[in-house]
């Protein structure tokens, strides 16, 4: 537990910055979300650096990352999964790690969820991680959809331990318009000005080159007073059973995430994340009754709140 009060601790960079924060209801969802061009919001000739030592992937992120299923004569077979590169098992980038909690060690500490690891191994440096509020809130019959999500600092100097993570809030709620579930977080992407953006997966179908696969969208909100949200990554899931038993998901960059304008920590919150939403799915717990039923025990309120 002490690991865990030392994360907890040192998570202040996002937490206490919007720990006064007003609910706000989520936007207005609609299943066909367009593509639109990056929101011009950067300010002048300011740029988001590189995610600097120890926190830094130790490769580029490419436009195209699948999962994949691990399949050996050990335990890690049910425990792990490798992040490769477009559709190539065999050049893998990262290795994500499933934790059943009360590890100490690991920036997630008793909370169970998701690892992921810098580089191919489990013995690879901690990248980010994604989990459950707590022990008592991983079950399913909790009906909490709240995660914890574990990021770099946005600027840290080379000396800076896994301790200096910070910590953010995904909360899933449904969409006004459809009740569409939606899972809803900010990250801040710069450090200068400590200016955040609003990022949301919104769920849903008519994916693919034959509009056949399931996933979710995830959405760079647009500023107040702006409609349309721009597409900057794209999440599905496996379909057939030969893709089900070798696949865990694909993830597609899009927009300002392809193009490098909003970094690579958004990035690494679009990977981990996605990784998570997995994991919930396999429960049940991102079904479209769970999370109304979440929000029925848990109250709105708690729902689309900033972290």
């Amino acid at each position: 537990m002490s690991g865990l009060k030392a994360q907890e601790m040192s998570s202040t960079e996002e937490e206490q910055a919007t720990s006064c924060a007003t609910p706000a209801a989520p936007p207005p969802y609609s299943g066909a979300v367009p593509i639109t061009p990056p929101h011009q919001i950067e300010p002048p000739l300011i740029t988001i650096p590189k995610l600097l030592p120890p926190f830094a992937p130790h490769r580029p992120f490419p436009p195209l990352m699948t999962a994949y299923c691990i399949y050996s004569l050990s335990l890690s077979t049910f425990r792990q999964f490798n992040i490769c590169a477009a559709a190539n098992k065999h050049d893998i980038l990262f290795t994500a790690q499933l934790s059943t909690g009360f590890v100490p060690h690991t920036p997630l500490g008793s909370r169970p969820g998701i690892i992921l690891h810098n580089g191919p191994t489990t013995k690879d440096p901690v990248l980010a991680a994604a989990g459950a509020e707590s022990i008592s809130s991983s079950t399913t019959m909790s009906f909490n959809t709240r995660s914890v999500v574990i990021l770099p600092p946005v600027s840290a100097p080379p000396e800076a331990t896994p301790n200096a993570m910070v910590t953010t809030m995904m909360r899933a709620s449904r969409a006004q318009e459809d009740k569409g579930v939606v899972f809803r977080l900010s990250v801040v992407v710069s450090a200068e000005g400590h200016r955040k953006e609003e990022f949301e997966w919104r769920k849903v179908g008519g994916l693919g080159a034959e509009g056949k696969e399931k996933g979710y969208k995830m959405l760079r909100l647009a500023p107040p007073g702006e409609e349309e949200h721009e597409v900057v990554g794209i999440l599905t899931w496996p379909v057939g059973t030969i893709e089900k038993l070798t696949k865990v998901f694909t993830l597609e960059l899009k927009g300002g995430a392809l193009s490098g304008q909003l970094g690579e920590r958004v990035v690494l919150m679009m990977l981990v994340t996605a990784s998570r939403l997995w994991w919930m799915r396999l429960k049940g717990q991102t079904a479209k009754g769970y999370v109304a039923v979440a929000e029925k025990t848990h109250g709105k309120q708690a729902q689309g709140q900033e972290w």
